[in-house]
């Protein structure tokens, strides 16, 4: 009995400790949505509504990183710390419940607030979870369960926030929503866009019901609901495009994977950050990251500058700080700009020197060249959009030649790699290892066939050979240049077609292509 016992204790033992390794739970993608849709909805509200910071973009993910930090550092934290002792648990409750009641409870029995506003809804529905997650965790405590996230589930949750964070704003809803509707809304007798554009509009790609479109612009009448029907076709059909897109995406990540990371060993800033902050040590409930000093020095030192300067606008006595300068060069022609960039310090320290030097480097090589030039009088007056290097069309151009010599060098750089990804996709070939990938190199290959087909196929449905050139050619190209330029060297200057106003009407649409798949990463 003595022996089975003790066998019993260690099996339990072993399972507890693989359930704490694990990652892909229910409990980490419980989080992990929650948070999401709170990013995905509180984006939009920030940008659209207060004016205030961007919080999501397809390359920059703030929001993601705070929502983060307050989940690791914070919420987190206290759960660990209330898991060996039950009084600890219960005082947690205690504290989360005093503040609910002081904060929420009394102003609204005071008629102080009736959850009416902005402000007031967001400190109920913040609290209301802080209270729901210390009473959870005092049921998970007293049932002998944890509530807290082990390092692999947080990781599960960062990847969700990241990739919600290129969705709901500049990486894909701000742009695709309004420019459904827009050749209909901002239609005039004067830029004649009824007989210009809009016969040239495929009906499956817009709304077709002008009330819907202009409620969409101004807002509706009280009590009048959305009309889902109206939207539902259109954004089926540009689903296709973008799930097409995604898939392209990861299958392009997944077959390049093992060649950028282990291979060339490529820094990626973004996940170096959420790494510390995960790390585990022993059963302490804050890691060393957090222990550091340096750490909240460096956290504190922008937020209290940032905050200073946010405030300043509002009220007029706190002081601002002026963190930009610039000093004129080449007979005052440029401007080269100093700049205290708080996110670009902590960017330069994370990534590999050779590139931050390359950055800096190619950065005044560029500024003295649009020097020497305005001072010679070489200038453009070709028209390529806003994007990039929009205020001088010789360098956007020398910079679309100098992305498609990295692509190229790159694919060069990764033959060998490539060369196995096929044999194994295509021959099986036992030799080639992808069980570390997400899916299999055949999934891959096949997916990025697939996804490739489906875009040409949407695109040509379009009748835009140009801008499918576009897509096909550079249309990755981020904001390096704009779409427009892509589509003037692989259509005009390349093909020499003559599209009429089918290339109008593209060319309201292929700017806005650029955020879909403006960061793969």
């Amino acid at each position: 009995m003595g022996r089975s016992k003790e066998r019993v204790l260690e099996e339990r033992a072993a399972v507890s400790k693989v359930m704490e390794e694990r990652a892909f739970t229910l409990k980490a993608f419980s989080v992990g949505i929650f948070l999401s849709f709170f990013l995905s909805i509180g984006a939009p509200y920030a940008n659209m509504v207060l004016r205030g910071s961007y919080m999501a973009l397809d390359f920059s993910t703030p929001g993601a990183l705070f929502l983060f930090f307050v989940l690791v550092a914070i919420v987190n934290t206290a759960l660990r710390f209330t898991e060996r002792n039950k009084i600890r648990a219960w005082a947690l409750v205690g504290v989360v419940g005093v503040v609910y009641l002081m904060t929420v409870v009394l102003p609204y029995l005071k008629g102080m607030t009736e959850f009416k506003t902005d402000r007031s809804l967001f400190l109920l529905c913040s609290m209301s979870v802080l209270l729901g997650v210390a009473l959870l965790n005092l049921g998970a405590r007293l049932t002998g369960r944890r509530l807290s996230l082990n390092s692999r589930e947080l990781v599960v949750v960062y990847i969700m926030l990241i990739v919600a964070s290129a969705i709901p704003t500049m990486g894909l809803s701000e742009y695709l929503l309004p420019i459904l509707g827009s050749a209909y809304y901002y239609a005039t007798p004067e830029n004649d866009w009824a007989n210009l554009i809009q016969p040239y509009i495929k009906d499956w790609m817009v709304p077709q019901d002008m009330e819907a479109i202009k409620f969409f612009y101004e807002g509706a009448p009280k009590g009048y609901g959305i009309p889902w029907g109206v939207w539902l076709k259109p954004l089926m059909y540009w689903g296709i495009l973008l799930a097409a897109v995604y898939l392209t995406m990861v299958s392009i990540m997944v077959i390049l994977r093992k060649q950028w990371i282990e291979r060339e060993r490529l820094v990626y800033p973004l996940v170096q950050l959420p790494q510390e902050m995960v790390r585990q040590e022993g059963g302490r409930a804050l890691n060393s990251f957090f222990r550091n000093p340096t750490t909240w020095v460096g956290f504190a030192l922008p937020m209290i500058i940032g905050s200073m300067n946010a405030l300043h606008h509002y009220y007029y006595f706190l002081p601002s700080i002026n963190l930009v300068g610039s000093t004129p060069l080449f007979r005052r022609t440029v401007n080269l700009i100093f700049r205290w960039s708080f996110p670009m310090i902590g960017f330069s320290y994370l990534i590999n020197l050779d590139v931050a030097f390359s950055l800096w480097f190619f950065n005044l090589l560029a500024l003295s060249q649009r020097g020497i030039m305005n001072m010679l009088g070489v200038a453009s007056t070709e028209k390529i959009g806003i994007y990039g290097a929009a205020n001088n069309p010789i360098q956007a151009h020398m910079g679309k030649g100098a992305m498609a010599v990295l692509v190229l060098f790159g694919l060069w750089v990764a033959r060998g790699h490539l060369k196995d990804v096929f044999r194994k996709a295509f021959r099986g070939d036992p030799d080639v290892d992808d069980s570390g990938e997400m899916m299999s190199y055949r999934m891959a290959v096949f997916g990025l066939i697939l996804g490739f087909t489906v875009m040409v196929w949407w695109l040509d449905a379009f009748q835009d050979r140009l801008l499918l050139l576009g897509w096909m050619g550079t249309g990755w190209a981020g904001e390096t240049v704009e779409t427009i330029l892509i589509r003037k060297v692989l259509g005009d200057e390349l093909t020499g077609w003559n599209t009429g106003n089918v290339k109008v009407v593209a060319l309201q649409y292929a700017p806005h292509f650029r955020g879909y798949g403006g960061d793969p990463s």
